[in-house]
C-alpha cells in the first residue's frame, strides 16, 4: 500500500484495503456498547464478541479448555493455536512465528529497526501491537479479570481471571513437552524452557529497566531490581497499586 506500506497477497486485497482504510467511506455500522465504527456489518459482528462475558463463552476448547462466544472463535483458536496454520518459519534464524505480521515485526528486529511500543494510558506497560494492548486492557484493568478465582482442585487463590487459568493450565493440565536436547529435562511452560536454555548458552533474556544489567531468568532481574533498586521499584508498585481496579472477594469455579 502506498499510504502505509502494509503488504497484500493479492491484488483484490489491496483494493479493499485502499476501500475500507484509507478511503472516504464513513464507518455507519457502529457498536451500541462502545461506539466505534466500522464500514462492514461483519466486522461489526465480530467486533461485538469483544464485549462478551466470560459466562457467556459457552463453547470450550477440548484441547486446552479455554471457552469462545461461538464456533467460527473456537476454530480460529484452533487454526492459530493448535494447528499451527498459521506458522512461518524465520529464514534468519530459524524460530517458529505466528502470523505474517508478527514474522515481519520479527525480522525486524533482526534488521536492528527499532520497535514501536503502544503506551497504555493506565500505567507504565508497553505494547507491540493494538491487539496486545488491547488484551492488556481488558486483563490488567477491568473489574471482571481482576476479580480474584479460587482453584476447585487445590484451593489456590489467584488475584485474577487470567493468573486463575495460568494456574489450572501450568499445575494441572498442561504435559511437560518442552524437551532440553542437551540434559533431557522437561518444561511445561515455553518460558522456563528458554530460560533453561540460556544456562546452557550464556544468553541473556532480560534487563533491568533502572539499570543496564541482565539476567538469565526473570525471577532473579525481580529479586534484583527489589533489592538494588528498592526506592524505584517501591515506586512503581505504588502506581500499579493505585491504577488496578478494587478487588472483590474470591470467586470459586467449576
Amino acid at each position: 500500500c502506498k499510504h502505509c506500506g502494509k503488504r497484500m497477497s493479492e491484488r483484490r486485497s489491496l483494493d479493499l484495503h485502499l476501500q475500507y482504510a484509507h478511503g472516504n467511506r464513513e464507518r455507519v455500522h457502529r457498536c451500541s456498547i462502545c461506539s466505534k465504527g466500522f464500514f462492514r456489518a461483519s466486522c461489526l459482528k465480530q467486533h461485538y464478541n469483544i464485549h462478551v462475558t466470560e459466562d457467556q463463552k459457552t463453547v470450550p476448547c477440548l484441547e486446552c479448555g479455554k471457552t469462545f462466544p461461538d464456533d467460527v472463535e473456537l476454530r480460529k483458536h484452533m487454526r492459530l493455536t493448535h494447528l499451527n496454520v498459521y506458522v512461518k518459519i524465520c529464514d534468519i534464524c530459524g524460530i517458529s512465528i505466528k502470523g505474517r505480521d508478527a514474522l515481519e515485526r520479527h525480522q525486524a528486529e533482526h534488521a536492528g529497526v527499532p520497535r514501536k511500543l503502544i503506551k497504555c494510558d493506565l500505567c507504565d506497560a508497553a505494547l507491540t501491537t493494538k491487539y496486545g494492548l488491547a488484551r492488556h486492557m481488558k486483563t490488567m484493568h477491568t473489574e471482571e479479570y481482576q476479580t480474584p478465582q479460587v482453584c476447585p482442585m487445590c484451593s489456590k487463590v489467584s488475584p485474577s481471571l487470567q493468573a486463575h487459568r495460568n494456574h489450572i493450565k501450568y499445575m494441572h493440565s498442561l504435559q511437560r513437552k518442552h524437551v532440553c536436547k542437551l540434559c533431557d529435562k522437561a518444561f511445561k511452560r515455553l518460558t522456563d524452557f528458554k530460560e533453561h536454555m540460556a544456562t546452557h548458552t550464556g544468553e541473556a533474556l532480560y534487563t533491568c529497566s533502572f539499570c543496564p544489567q541482565t539476567f538469565k531468568s526473570n525471577a532473579n532481574m525481580y529479586s534484583h531490581r527489589k533489592k538494588k533498586h528498592a526506592k524505584e521499584w517501591a515506586e512503581q508498585c505504588a502506581l500499579k497499586k493505585s491504577l488496578a481496579v478494587p478487588l472483590k472477594q474470591p470467586v470459586v469455579t467449576d
